[in-house]
């Protein structure tokens, strides 16, 4: 198995479980505020806003980043970006 061999190295190793624990770090976020606007307002209703608010900008953003992405060269729209 590839993906396996692949956490032989010790950087790669370091760098994946450096992108686990980011990640775990964000669901538990996620989770925290959740729960946290449950119990301020006790209303599902606002959970939802909170849940749909914190998805909006992918939602928004997805589409026309996939056509800045095929439109413009990779290296322009990095520089572009990283300048930003």
């Amino acid at each position: 198995m590839l993906a396996l061999a692949l956490l032989k190295d010790p950087l790669y190793r370091s760098y994946w479980l450096s992108l686990f624990a980011s990640q775990m770090g964000t669901w538990m976020q996620a989770a925290a505020q959740g729960w946290l606007v449950l119990l301020l307002t006790g209303s599902a209703e606002r959970l939802g806003l909170v849940v749909a608010f914190q998805f909006l900008p992918s939602l928004l953003f997805s589409l026309p980043a996939g056509v800045l992405a095929d439109r413009y060269p990779k290296r322009d729209l990095l520089r572009f970006t990283q300048g930003g």
